[in-house]
């Protein structure tokens, strides 16, 4: 490694959970890489695919979730709103004790610090005749698994890659302040089930595609991997424009 020194200038940074580009192979098909779903995401992703359809005139897109690890349930929401129908379900929630709460897509309108996931109603079910893929891996995880599951579940797109991680829980810290001493308890405190009622925690998503990376490509740092050595996404390709 060489070392470089650089100043930094302090001020708010806004993170980044969506990138995007036009295909190296086909110049019709939006590449759109999602490393998580955080406030940010909503917005990102919808500028992702609107300039990828405006500008670049994309006719089919595929959305990369590999080592993805999940997030805000607010954030996928809000993403998956755009795909569907107003009052589809998204995902039930089940309690230890045999409560249930769920998810639709609906119009959605948060207070001023989360309002990167509003949802209008005019924006609800825009996406929902794309051509379109996921690729998936191992380290695809929790919400991006749920984005994967409802896109399948309703028909919208196929998975290609590796089978998900597997965390289908919700998880709740616990502050031990009250009891006088210092951090937390991480408890899981209940199960997510897709709009199909599919289960994935402890199993994962299987593709339809199932395809791995070789192992030259593994060598790769994953955000640098060249198009032509990434046999996940040219599989994408194949079976999204055949």
């Amino acid at each position: 490694y060489t070392e470089i020194e650089f100043s930094i200038p302090r001020r708010k940074v806004t993170t980044e959970s969506v990138s995007f580009r036009v295909s190296e192979t086909n110049n019709k098909v939006g590449i759109i890489n999602i490393t998580g779903f955080d406030m940010t995401t909503p917005t990102q992703f919808k500028n992702a695919v609107d300039t990828l359809k405006d500008t670049y005139k994309c006719e089919y897109f595929v959305f990369d979730v590999r080592n993805n690890p999940g997030g805000s349930l607010a954030s996928i929401q809000a993403v998956l709103s755009y795909f569907l129908e107003e009052n589809d379900l998204i995902i039930s929630t089940e309690y230890a004790d045999g409560t249930t709460e769920s998810l639709y897509a609906t119009p959605l309108k948060y207070v001023a610090e989360y309002s990167g996931y509003d949802v209008e109603k005019e924006e609800i079910g825009m996406y929902k005749d794309l051509d379109c893929i996921v690729i998936t891996n191992e380290s695809t995880a929790s919400a991006a698994e749920l984005f994967t599951a409802t896109l399948r579940d309703y028909g919208i797109a196929k998975v290609v890659g590796q089978t998900t991680f597997g965390k289908g829980c919700m998880q709740t810290l616990i502050p031990l302040s009250s009891y006088g001493l210092e951090g937390g308890l991480k408890l899981t405190v209940a199960m997510y089930y897709s709009a199909s009622k599919t289960v994935y925690h402890g199993i994962g998503i299987e593709p339809e595609y199932k395809i791995d990376l070789s192992d030259e490509a593994k060598k790769i740092n994953f955000f640098l991997l060249p198009e032509d050595k990434d046999a996940q996404l040219q599989k994408a390709l194949e079976v999204l424009t055949k």
